[in-house]
């Protein structure tokens, strides 16, 4: 594996821990009304605008300071494209989450796993108000989260945000076009995924624990807002008018139905 590889996994997973755990932190910090998840919808728009006031600095520095030769391909990373990789890959890409997004707009339907209505929901991102505390909080359906599970979470956030990563390579090696196929897929699968996960807990096919590590964390990391947020500004800004609009309700429409899929998937079984 070569040394750049290494460092941007390196600087990707690191960052996206950070992210995790800082999007965490928010959501036990602001009380949950049981309607709209306040604290993702707050990161979410914190880290979009995190990361295009950093892609812009990042752009003006290089045109006033371009390199005098470009890095070697096997060596390592200029401090540029380190600093895009950490804070913007992957500070912002963990602390941002699409996949939690599409699963709370499904749960805001009121219909349970089971098609019935109920009075508590089971989706990371969900905190009781009252059932709120700093590193230890417990209840019905919810998870005890312990200095254990925090870190977890936060290591699961990085894990996602480099599966992101090289998958966000490969797709766009695969299909070089204009549209953002990249990000549309990951966002999509994630929010799946997630609805699966969240139907299993609450049937108690998966610890509460392990359903926040993998779906706040692993998940969390994984998808991202804030490059779906880029992206469509991009396109907006190239006049691509249809693919922008595509992008942002297609990801969207597209986002919750795979979280409802997985959803109903996971009450099957």
């Amino acid at each position: 594996m070569k040394p750049a590889l290494i460092q941007s996994l390196i600087l990707v997973g690191l960052g996206g821990s950070l992210g995790a755990a800082a999007r965490e932190g928010l959501v036990l910090a602001i009380p949950n009304n049981g309607v709209l998840p306040w604290a993702i919808l707050l990161a979410n728009i914190v880290g979009a605008l995190i990361l295009g006031l950093l892609l812009s600095a990042l752009t003006r520095h290089a045109s006033h300071h371009p390199s005098p030769t470009p890095p070697s391909h096997g060596g390592m990373l200029p401090r540029r494209r380190s600093l895009q990789l950490l804070l913007g890959t992957g500070f912002c890409g963990g602390f941002t989450t699409y996949s939690t997004l599409a699963v709370g707009i499904v749960s805001l339907s009121g219909t349970s796993i089971s098609g019935r209505k109920h009075g508590h929901r089971l989706w990371p991102g969900h905190r009781h108000p009252r059932r709120r505390g700093h590193l230890a909080r417990h209840g019905v359906g919810q998870p005890l989260m312990t200095p254990w599970v925090f870190i977890t979470l936060a290591a699961a956030g990085g894990l996602g945000a480099i599966s992101r990563f090289l998958l966000d390579g490969a797709i766009g090696r695969r299909f070089q076009t204009a549209f953002p196929w990249a990000t549309f897929s990951i966002n999509v699968s994630g929010s799946f995924a997630l609805g699966l996960l969240t139907a299993l807990a609450a049937g108690q096919l998966v610890s509460t624990e392990w359903a926040l590590i993998l779906g706040t964390g692993f998940l969390g990391g994984y998808t991202t807002f804030s490059t779906n947020s880029y992206e469509t500004l991009r396109l907006l800004q190239e006049k691509r008018y249809v693919a922008s609009l595509a992008n942002a309700l297609g990801t969207l429409l597209a986002s919750v139905a795979a979280a409802a899929l997985g959803f109903w998937l996971g009450a099957l079984i």
